[in-house]
């Protein structure tokens, strides 16, 4: 065989060599990028189990409260420590951190009025858009929108005319979008922003939910005796025997005819006889509704100023003295009534936005597992008498969610599944 063909052999077979050694590199590096999806997934699968953990430790806790009564005090309220600044551990070096919010802490949107949202630190446009978004009928609002103008959009939909069903649906509404609900605002055209205890700027999803409710009940979890509309004799005699004043019972068991009927406290209150007494007593017997739910009340030991001041017509020295007894609490309406020093006329214009109990809480979860996160809400509650998991929401955040309002460090470690 001649040099030059063996020359032609040689470099064939070095040709060949590098082929070889360029697809066992192709194959290294991906059986590698495999490994480290695998990996991934793997780290992103344990973050998910345990934000479930810390879910179901909030659900161990909260099963045992008493709904009817709901304060700070409470153990669903220091889970998680402050703002969710405690670590739990598990011995395989994953981890979470949790805080569980009272549902009835936060502003329903589902249930809160024109004169409420003009309180908020919103524009014009956003406050016409959502009741345009919420509300039934075609004809839009100077500044909102309705279905000829999200029909134009280039992904067209409709308005939902309804009910909100999640928080973030609020991005689909003309005038709203996720840095407008998510990240704190920079700037007001109406009222001053809302701010934490700290002074931190909150975003407008710190403060709303979809979901919060009490039982409408006493905060001893008695039946409350409902007297809307006209009473009968023996319910009469039941409104005596606690004490109501007998002009105000008459009243209830012969209206006048042709007067209104009594509906609410703003009615009730107006009524001549009332007084203090009379105010904590039926504040804390009586009711307007069979429904053996309330949606959209505000817990006055739970909420925060920024909520409480945006109630109308409530006095902004109460809303202050509110959140100053919250480590107390009250202990039922009638107490917050007697400590309120307001007129029947004024509490009984506002009576009706509180509560002292809740049905319903949210849990902020966050699991971590090798540098992997997984954020996720759930909104537990009693229906039927029974506590369950309404809704649960993994959020695709890079991190912890800002509008949370952690801090990024957390001040002490707990061994996890240790109820604190």
């Amino acid at each position: 065989m001649s040099n030059k063909r063996r020359g032609y052999i040689l470099i064939e077979a070095l040709i060949a060599i590098a082929g070889l050694l360029a697809l066992m590199a192709i194959l290294v590096n991906d059986n590698q990028e495999r490994l480290d999806k695998v990996q991934s997934d793997l780290r992103q699968t344990r973050a998910e189990a345990c934000a479930d953990a810390a879910v179901q430790q909030a659900l161990a806790v909260l099963s045992t409260t008493n709904e009817g009564l709901v304060t700070l005090n409470d153990t669903w309220a220091q889970l998680g420590g402050t703002a969710g600044d405690e670590e739990f551990d598990f011995p395989d070096g994953t981890s979470f951190r949790m805080q569980v919010v009272d549902a009835c802490s936060l502003i329903n949107l589902n249930y809160a009025t024109q004169a409420q949202l003009q309180l908020l630190p919103l524009d014009q446009d956003q406050v016409d858009s959502f009741l345009d978004w919420t509300e039934t009928g075609e004809n839009a609002r100077v500044d909102g929108a309705k279905d000829s103008f999200y029909n134009a959009l280039p992904t067209p939909y409709n308005a939902k005319l309804g009910a909100l069903t999640t928080v973030n649906e609020l991005v689909l509404i003309d005038n709203w979008t996720a840095q407008t609900l998510y990240l704190p605002p920079t700037d007001s055209t109406t009222l001053p922003l809302a701010t934490d205890v700290d002074g931190n700027v909150l975003p407008l999803a710190a403060l709303f939910t979809v979901d919060s409710g009490s039982p409408n009940e006493s905060a001893a979890g008695t039946a409350l005796i409902n007297i809307s509309g006209r009473v009968s004799p023996a319910t009469a005699i039941t409104l005596r025997n606690l004490g109501i004043n007998g002009g105000i019972v008459n009243r209830l068991e012969n209206p006048p005819r042709g007067s209104a009927p009594i509906t609410s406290f703003t009615t009730l209150f107006d009524l001549p006889g009332i007084n203090s007494t009379q105010e904590q007593l039926l504040l804390n017997n009586v009711t307007f509704s069979a429904a053996t739910r309330t949606p959209g009340t505000i817990n006055v030991n739970t909420a925060s100023l920024p909520v409480l001041e945006s109630i109308p017509q409530l006095p902004t020295a109460l809303a202050s003295s509110i959140v100053a007894q919250q480590p107390g609490g009250y202990t039922s309406l009638g107490e917050f009534a007697a400590q309120s020093g307001l007129s029947p006329v004024t509490l009984g214009r506002i009576i009706s936005n509180f509560t002292v109990s809740s049905d319903t809480w949210i849990v902020r979860a966050y699991g971590e597992s090798g540098g992997v996160g997984q954020a996720e809400e759930a909104v537990v509650g009693f229906r039927n008498n029974q506590l369950q998991i309404i809704s649960i929401n993994r959020l695709h955040t890079p991190g912890i969610p800002s509008w949370w309002g952690w801090d990024a460090t957390t001040s002490s470690i707990q061994q996890a599944g240790v109820t604190q």
